[in-house]
Protein backbone atom coordinates (compact mmCIF):
# COMPACT_ATOMS: atom_id res chain seq x y z
CA UNK A 1 0.00 0.00 0.00
CA UNK A 2 2.55 2.25 0.92
CA UNK A 3 4.49 1.94 -3.04
CA UNK A 4 0.91 2.38 -4.55
CA UNK A 5 0.76 5.80 -2.44
CA UNK A 6 4.22 6.87 -3.20
CA UNK A 7 3.75 5.73 -7.11
CA UNK A 8 0.53 7.58 -7.26
CA UNK A 9 2.63 10.84 -6.06
CA UNK A 10 5.19 10.47 -8.52
CA UNK A 11 2.73 10.63 -11.46
CA UNK A 12 1.42 13.93 -9.53
CA UNK A 13 -1.69 12.59 -7.62
CA UNK A 14 -3.32 14.23 -4.44
CA UNK A 15 -3.40 10.60 -2.19
CA UNK A 16 -5.93 9.93 0.10
CA UNK A 17 -5.70 7.05 1.63
CA UNK A 18 -7.88 4.61 4.82
CA UNK A 19 -6.99 2.14 6.48
CA UNK A 20 -7.74 0.47 10.19
CA UNK A 21 -4.25 -1.59 11.14
CA UNK A 22 -1.40 -1.61 12.13
CA UNK A 23 0.17 -2.58 8.68
CA UNK A 24 -1.76 0.57 6.84
CA UNK A 25 0.20 3.00 9.13
CA UNK A 26 3.06 3.92 6.70
CA UNK A 27 1.08 4.18 3.86
CA UNK A 28 -1.90 6.47 6.15
CA UNK A 29 0.97 8.92 7.09
CA UNK A 30 2.57 9.35 3.45
CA UNK A 31 -0.67 10.05 1.85
CA UNK A 32 -1.59 13.49 1.55
CA UNK A 33 -5.10 13.23 3.29
CA UNK A 34 -4.77 9.69 6.09
CA UNK A 35 -8.51 8.31 7.14
CA UNK A 36 -8.87 5.79 9.81
CA UNK A 37 -11.87 4.10 9.96
CA UNK A 38 -14.42 3.64 12.71
CA UNK A 39 -12.49 0.43 15.10
CA UNK A 40 -8.66 1.34 13.71
CA UNK A 41 -6.09 0.33 16.03
CA UNK A 42 -4.22 3.32 18.34
CA UNK A 43 -1.64 3.13 15.13
CA UNK A 44 -3.48 3.73 12.95
CA UNK A 45 -5.57 6.34 14.19
CA UNK A 46 -2.20 8.28 15.17
CA UNK A 47 -0.61 8.43 11.77
CA UNK A 48 -4.33 9.83 10.01
CA UNK A 49 -5.06 12.98 9.61
CA UNK A 50 -8.95 12.36 10.05
CA UNK A 51 -10.77 9.47 12.44
CA UNK A 52 -14.12 8.49 11.26
CA UNK A 53 -16.13 7.99 14.84
CA UNK A 54 -18.96 5.93 12.85
CA UNK A 55 -18.78 2.91 10.48
CA UNK A 56 -19.12 3.39 6.43
CA UNK A 57 -17.04 5.22 4.53
CA UNK A 58 -20.13 7.96 2.95
CA UNK A 59 -19.06 11.03 5.52
CA UNK A 60 -15.46 10.95 3.46
CA UNK A 61 -17.55 12.36 0.95
CA UNK A 62 -18.99 14.63 2.93
CA UNK A 63 -15.43 15.68 4.77
CA UNK A 64 -14.25 16.17 1.25
CA UNK A 65 -17.04 18.66 -0.08
CA UNK A 66 -16.92 20.73 3.25
CA UNK A 67 -13.08 21.23 3.00
CA UNK A 68 -13.64 22.24 -0.61
CA UNK A 69 -16.17 24.94 0.48
CA UNK A 70 -13.73 26.04 3.56
CA UNK A 71 -11.48 26.16 1.18
CA UNK A 72 -13.21 28.78 -1.53
CA UNK A 73 -14.58 30.95 1.19
CA UNK A 74 -10.83 31.33 2.47
CA UNK A 75 -9.34 31.68 -1.05
CA UNK A 76 -12.51 34.34 -1.79
CA UNK A 77 -11.99 36.08 1.54
CA UNK A 78 -7.94 36.44 0.95
CA UNK A 79 -8.24 38.09 -2.22
CA UNK A 80 -10.72 40.10 -1.32
CA UNK A 81 -8.48 41.56 2.02
CA UNK A 82 -5.35 41.51 0.06
CA UNK A 83 -7.14 43.63 -2.96
CA UNK A 84 -8.55 45.94 -0.53
CA UNK A 85 -4.86 46.91 1.40
CA UNK A 86 -3.67 47.67 -2.30
CA UNK A 87 -6.70 49.82 -3.00
CA UNK A 88 -6.03 51.99 0.38
CA UNK A 89 -2.46 52.09 -0.14
CA UNK A 90 -2.88 52.94 -3.85
CA UNK A 91 -5.79 55.74 -2.93
CA UNK A 92 -4.34 57.41 0.04
CA UNK A 93 -0.70 57.65 -1.06
CA UNK A 94 -2.13 59.11 -4.34
CA UNK A 95 -4.50 61.64 -2.87
CA UNK A 96 -1.88 62.80 -0.23
CA UNK A 97 1.31 63.38 -2.15
CA UNK A 98 -0.21 64.52 -5.28
CA UNK A 99 -3.67 66.11 -4.37
CA UNK A 100 -2.22 66.90 -0.81
CA UNK A 101 -5.69 65.71 0.02
CA UNK A 102 -6.15 64.15 3.46
CA UNK A 103 -8.38 61.60 4.54
CA UNK A 104 -9.51 61.61 8.31
CA UNK A 105 -8.00 58.38 10.18
CA UNK A 106 -11.55 57.89 12.16
CA UNK A 107 -12.85 57.46 8.12
CA UNK A 108 -10.50 54.67 7.72
CA UNK A 109 -11.11 53.20 11.06
CA UNK A 110 -14.77 53.07 10.13
CA UNK A 111 -14.15 51.60 6.68
CA UNK A 112 -11.84 48.70 8.59
CA UNK A 113 -13.92 47.93 11.74
CA UNK A 114 -17.48 47.94 9.42
CA UNK A 115 -16.17 45.94 6.22
CA UNK A 116 -14.34 43.81 8.45
CA UNK A 117 -17.64 42.85 10.47
CA UNK A 118 -19.27 42.41 7.28
CA UNK A 119 -16.68 39.93 6.13
CA UNK A 120 -17.68 37.62 9.14
CA UNK A 121 -20.67 36.16 7.03
CA UNK A 122 -18.35 34.89 4.38
CA UNK A 123 -18.11 31.84 6.76
CA UNK A 124 -21.52 30.82 6.07
CA UNK A 125 -21.41 31.78 2.59
CA UNK A 126 -23.15 29.30 0.19
CA UNK A 127 -20.53 27.65 -2.31
CA UNK A 128 -20.09 25.28 -5.09
CA UNK A 129 -17.10 23.14 -4.10
CA UNK A 130 -14.87 22.81 -7.09
CA UNK A 131 -14.97 19.22 -8.54
CA UNK A 132 -11.22 18.25 -8.75
CA UNK A 133 -8.96 18.39 -5.56
CA UNK A 134 -7.81 22.26 -4.63
CA UNK A 135 -4.44 23.94 -4.29
CA UNK A 136 -3.56 26.72 -3.20
CA UNK A 137 -1.53 29.19 -5.67
CA UNK A 138 -0.47 32.56 -3.72
CA UNK A 139 0.68 33.81 -7.08
CA UNK A 140 -2.97 33.50 -8.31
CA UNK A 141 -4.30 35.04 -5.38
CA UNK A 142 -1.87 37.66 -5.08
CA UNK A 143 -2.48 38.80 -8.66
CA UNK A 144 -6.17 38.56 -8.84
CA UNK A 145 -6.18 40.81 -5.94
CA UNK A 146 -3.46 43.15 -7.02
CA UNK A 147 -5.54 43.22 -10.44
CA UNK A 148 -8.96 43.95 -7.99
CA UNK A 149 -6.92 46.82 -6.17
CA UNK A 150 -5.33 48.66 -9.19
CA UNK A 151 -9.03 48.40 -10.36
CA UNK A 152 -10.74 49.93 -7.62
CA UNK A 153 -7.96 52.87 -6.93
CA UNK A 154 -8.45 53.88 -10.43
CA UNK A 155 -12.35 54.12 -9.81
CA UNK A 156 -11.36 56.41 -7.08
CA UNK A 157 -8.89 58.75 -8.15
CA UNK A 158 -11.00 59.57 -11.56
CA UNK A 159 -14.19 60.53 -8.94
CA UNK A 160 -12.01 63.04 -7.33
CA UNK A 161 -10.52 63.98 -10.41
CA UNK A 162 -13.84 64.61 -11.71
CA UNK A 163 -15.68 66.01 -8.64
CA UNK A 164 -12.71 68.41 -7.45
CA UNK A 165 -11.54 69.89 -11.38
CA UNK A 166 -14.82 69.67 -13.34
CA UNK A 167 -18.21 70.84 -12.75
CA UNK A 168 -19.87 67.65 -14.82
CA UNK A 169 -21.89 66.76 -11.54
CA UNK A 170 -22.85 70.34 -10.80
CA UNK A 171 -24.01 70.73 -14.71
CA UNK A 172 -25.68 67.69 -15.46
CA UNK A 173 -27.28 66.82 -11.96
CA UNK A 174 -27.83 70.27 -10.42
CA UNK A 175 -25.77 69.08 -7.39
CA UNK A 176 -23.80 71.80 -5.40
CA UNK A 177 -20.11 71.78 -5.21
CA UNK A 178 -18.48 70.16 -2.19
CA UNK A 179 -15.42 71.26 -0.09
CA UNK A 180 -13.37 69.27 1.14
CA UNK A 181 -14.72 68.47 4.13
CA UNK A 182 -17.75 67.12 2.08
CA UNK A 183 -15.74 65.01 -0.81
CA UNK A 184 -15.14 63.06 2.77
CA UNK A 185 -18.19 61.84 2.92
CA UNK A 186 -18.37 61.12 -1.21
CA UNK A 187 -15.10 59.29 -0.85
CA UNK A 188 -15.59 56.91 2.01
CA UNK A 189 -18.99 55.89 0.41
CA UNK A 190 -17.34 55.29 -2.88
CA UNK A 191 -14.59 53.18 -0.96
CA UNK A 192 -17.42 51.55 1.02
CA UNK A 193 -19.57 50.21 -1.70
CA UNK A 194 -16.87 49.79 -4.41
CA UNK A 195 -14.88 47.65 -1.90
CA UNK A 196 -17.36 45.75 -0.51
CA UNK A 197 -19.04 44.53 -3.70
CA UNK A 198 -15.79 42.98 -4.85
CA UNK A 199 -17.01 39.98 -2.67
CA UNK A 200 -19.20 38.87 -4.60
CA UNK A 201 -16.74 38.98 -7.27
CA UNK A 202 -13.54 36.98 -5.19
CA UNK A 203 -16.46 34.49 -4.35
CA UNK A 204 -17.43 33.09 -7.94
CA UNK A 205 -15.19 31.13 -10.16
CA UNK A 206 -17.93 32.18 -12.99
CA UNK A 207 -19.66 35.50 -14.05
CA UNK A 208 -20.77 36.60 -10.21
CA UNK A 209 -24.80 36.45 -11.11
CA UNK A 210 -24.25 33.34 -11.88
CA UNK A 211 -23.37 32.26 -8.26
CA UNK A 212 -26.13 33.09 -5.51
CA UNK A 213 -24.63 33.94 -2.43
CA UNK A 214 -25.92 33.26 0.84
CA UNK A 215 -28.89 35.36 2.32
CA UNK A 216 -26.50 36.31 5.31
CA UNK A 217 -23.72 37.53 3.42
CA UNK A 218 -26.43 39.85 1.43
CA UNK A 219 -27.56 40.66 4.54
CA UNK A 220 -24.57 41.81 6.25
CA UNK A 221 -23.41 44.16 2.81
CA UNK A 222 -26.70 45.57 2.87
CA UNK A 223 -26.77 46.77 6.53
CA UNK A 224 -22.85 48.14 6.19
CA UNK A 225 -23.49 50.25 2.84
CA UNK A 226 -27.30 51.51 4.36
CA UNK A 227 -24.71 53.05 7.75
CA UNK A 228 -22.22 53.97 5.14
CA UNK A 229 -24.89 55.79 3.11
CA UNK A 230 -26.19 57.87 6.35
CA UNK A 231 -22.93 58.62 7.14
CA UNK A 232 -21.85 59.36 3.44
CA UNK A 233 -24.62 61.63 3.77
CA UNK A 234 -24.29 63.44 7.30
CA UNK A 235 -20.55 63.19 8.16
CA UNK A 236 -19.88 63.26 11.23
CA UNK A 237 -20.65 66.71 12.10
CA UNK A 238 -17.34 67.90 10.93
CA UNK A 239 -15.59 65.98 13.72
CA UNK A 240 -11.77 65.45 12.32
CA UNK A 241 -12.81 67.30 9.11
CA UNK A 242 -15.80 64.69 8.06
CA UNK A 243 -18.98 66.04 6.72
CA UNK A 244 -21.32 64.68 5.01
CA UNK A 245 -21.70 65.24 1.04
CA UNK A 246 -25.59 65.08 1.17
CA UNK A 247 -28.11 62.42 -0.02
CA UNK A 248 -27.23 63.66 -3.53
CA UNK A 249 -23.85 63.01 -4.00
CA UNK A 250 -24.58 59.58 -2.08
CA UNK A 251 -26.54 58.45 -5.01
CA UNK A 252 -23.23 59.25 -6.96
CA UNK A 253 -21.12 57.68 -5.24
CA UNK A 254 -23.55 53.77 -5.52
CA UNK A 255 -24.44 54.39 -9.00
CA UNK A 256 -20.58 55.26 -9.80
CA UNK A 257 -19.50 52.10 -7.83
CA UNK A 258 -21.86 49.98 -9.69
CA UNK A 259 -20.79 50.95 -13.08
CA UNK A 260 -17.54 50.17 -12.27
Amino acid sequence: KYIIVKKLHTNGHIVGMTGDGVNDTAALKKADIGIAVAGATDAARSASDIVLTTPGLSVIVDAIIGSRKIFQRMKSYSIYSISMCVRVVIVFVILTTVYNWYFPTIAIVLLAVLNDLCMISISRDRVLPSEMPDKWNPYNVFASAIGYGCYLSLSTLILFEVVTNTTFFQDTFNLSTLNKEQLVGLIYLQISVGGLSTIFMTRSRNLFFLERPALIVVGAFIVAQVFASVIGAYGLNNFHGFDGAGWGYVLVGWVWSLIW
